[in-house]
């Protein structure tokens, strides 16, 4: 008989520990839960949350591209109103250009005062690297869609060079890359080949390391360079790997911190120029599921702060497309204009 409640007394414990285990799980399985859990690895990070800073329309917009000039003004595409907005240091919103045949992506000012963009056609078939001048704002096609690519952002480097992201293939098909323009605005090489969705593009103050996000594979590229298009031996890998959606654009602060706009998850990861994690900037209300396509940012070139484009899809009780402000590490790099 002992023998048979020795047996029997790690079934019942079994049996409680399973009941306890069942209750917790159910806990877990509550719908009202955050979409989108930071994940472990992340929890302890220096953590802020954004604040509201402008609304640019409530018609589940989606926003893109965020870049200052010297004067404190920020520059975002509005990816389905086909527009490009400027945001004054006096929070006046307006109009910069608007498109009928391009839909912006991604922009970086030359070092000739002129806005580039990284543009598609208005189906989506066909990618473009465009120069928009001023006062007339007249459209110069710089790479045309013939070249075959699909530019989705782009960042000049000191020599007025573009590197810029083609956002080919998926989460098992490799396809685009990270591509230079040399400052003649003619010859293109490949930098970082064969990526599934190669997306945000940034690069070090100094200019000798070229970072890129991987949308579909969820991978952060760090990759040393000389001559612009040359990798260093050992000098390029892949310092992290996200979870859940996804890596977008990104920028390089005066002290080499990397910010990656986090889409779906309404957040900004920050890393050092080593590619650890160091902070994470929230926006409000995403454990509610709102204000999640935290698509780009722009730090500012004479503040520690950063500026977050997001919108809300149309599962969302939002629709508002909003830009928020936060505080950054370091100031950001001057811009060429």
């Amino acid at each position: 008989m002992r023998t048979f409640y020795l047996l029997l007394c790690p079934v019942i414990l079994g049996i409680a520990c399973l009941s306890v285990r069942a209750e917790e799980l159910s806990a877990f399985q509550n719908p009202s839960r955050n979409p989108v859990p930071i994940p472990f690895s992340e929890r302890e990070l220096p953590t802020v949350e954004a604040t509201p800073l402008k609304i640019v329309n409530s018609a589940n917009h989606v926003l893109e591209g965020a870049v200052f000039d010297k004067a404190g003004n920020l520059y975002f595409c509005d990816v389905t109103g086909g527009t490009i907005k400027k945001l004054t240091p006096d929070n006046e919103l307006s109009d910069y250009a608007a498109f009928e045949e391009f839909i912006p992506t991604g922009l970086s000012f030359g070092p000739d005062g002129r806005l580039f963009m990284a543009a598609k056609s208005q189906e989506g078939t066909k990618g473009y690297i465009l120069a928009l001048s001023e006062p007339d704002k007249k459209v110069d096609i710089i790479v045309d869609a013939d070249k075959g690519f699909t530019p989705n952002d782009l960042v000049f480097d000191k020599k007025g060079g573009i590197y810029f992201s083609d956002c080919k293939g998926s989460s098992t098909v490799t396809g685009g890359g990270i591509f230079y323009l040399a400052p003649d605005l003619v010859t293109i090489t490949p930098v970082i080949p064969d990526m599934g969705q190669a997306n945000g593009i940034a690069v070090s103050p100094d200019n000798h390391v070229v970072w890129a996000t991987e949308y579909a594979k969820e991978r952060l590229h760090k990759a040393g360079v000389r001559n612009s298009t040359e990798l260093i031996p050992f000098r390029s890998h892949i310092p992290y790997r996200f979870t859940g959606r996804g890596p977008d654009s990104m920028r390089v602060d005066s002290e080499g911190n990397v910010y990656v706009a986090m889409m779906s998850q309404g957040r900004v990861l920050i890393f050092n120029s080593n590619g650890f994690p160091i902070g994470q900037i929230l926006l409000p209300e995403r454990d509610k599921g709102r204000n999640l396509l935290s698509t780009s940012l722009a730090v500012h070139p004479q503040k520690k702060e950063v500026r977050i484009v997001s919108g809300n899809d149309a599962e969302s009780e939002r629709s508002d497309a909003v830009v928020f402000t936060a505080p950054a590490f370091a100031t950001g790099i001057m811009p060429n204009r």
